[in-house]
């Protein structure tokens, strides 16, 4: 049965601050728009969103979310996480749920994705959405290498403020 994650990267971030109350750009907040819309777009509905609770992940999954019309889930673990931690937080998802949205940061993402897929990403970098494809009767049977890379989406939008 096929599961797919969609891994985005958070939005483009403000400079400075606290790490983890970092919020995003106006470009950000243009980049989590796009992805929002074109997912609606692509007719793509995950079941599920799940985001690290930083502020800059956490805006850019409620501003993808709004376009969705779903709720967003926070799980602590995501924030720094290295794969192995990630991976847990895969194996826990409920496998009614086949299509997740799940919304994170660097390195974890790109490292994530490599672990999964075995296909070189140079770096997601913010904003970016990678979907992978996994043929598995459950998210506990996700391991290494078992998922396949089928979409890599930039945002198209970039302005400045001056």
């Amino acid at each position: 049965m096929l599961h797919r994650l969609y891994l985005l990267r958070h939005a483009e971030p403000e400079e400075g601050a606290i790490d983890f109350d970092r919020s995003l750009t106006l470009n950000g907040k243009a980049q989590s728009i796009w992805i929002g819309h074109y997912l609606k777009e692509q007719e793509i509905q995950p079941q599920h969103i799940v985001s690290s609770p930083a502020m800059r992940a956490l805006t850019t999954a409620q501003l993808v979310a709004k376009q969705l019309m779903l709720p967003v889930v926070t799980e602590p673990a995501i924030y720094n996480a290295d794969v192995d931690t990630l991976l847990k937080i895969i194996h826990a998802f409920d496998d009614k749920q086949k299509n997740i949205l799940f919304v994170g940061h660097n390195p974890g993402t790109t490292l994530l994705s490599y672990y999964l897929t075995d296909e070189i990403i140079e770096a997601f970098s913010p904003g970016n959405l990678g979907v992978i494809e996994f043929d598995v009767p459950n998210w506990q049977s996700i391991t290494e290498k078992s998922g396949k890379l089928i979409s890599f989406v930039t945002p198209q939008i970039s302005f400045s403020v001056e």
